[in-house]
């Protein structure tokens, strides 16, 4: 196990504060983070996409197992609406699989464990957004 310092991640994040504390950290998070404004501006300077990156509880929004909370499928829904507003493509990148491929903070990782392997990869592909502002678009 790895004794961290401050929390890291949404796995860190979510286990550390538990789920209230959490959705609310999180909420916030996503809230401020990336705006309307961020999406104007790289639009008004030349770019036509962007990519985000998701973790593998998102397809579980609004109830996505321990120790994460709901929320981040909304986050992705207003990153799709202001995509659209703006003329710019989304590219979905699956970041963080089920089971850590690396074990780092980014990538979902329970305390620095990297455990995605072959039982992981059936689900790690499998996974499907139920975006509305996607299906829409």
């Amino acid at each position: 196990m790895t004794i961290v310092k401050s929390l890291k991640g949404e796995y860190q994040i979510k286990n550390g504060y538990g789920p209230e504390k959490a959705s609310q950290v999180m909420q916030e998070h996503w809230n401020t983070y990336i705006t309307d404004e961020d999406f104007r501006f790289m639009s008004s300077n030349g770019l036509t996409a962007v990519r985000i990156s998701v973790g593998w509880w998102t397809a579980h929004d609004q109830t996505p197992p321990k120790p994460f909370v709901g929320g981040s499928l909304h986050a992705l829904d207003n990153a799709f609406t202001w995509a659209y507003k703006y003329g710019m493509k989304v590219i979905v990148d699956l970041h963080a699989v089920q089971g850590s491929k690396t074990g780092n903070d980014h990538n979902g990782a329970k305390d620095g464990f990297q455990e995605w392997g072959d039982s992981n990869i059936k689900d790690s592909v499998s996974h499907r957004l139920p975006s509305k502002k996607a299906k829409s678009l």
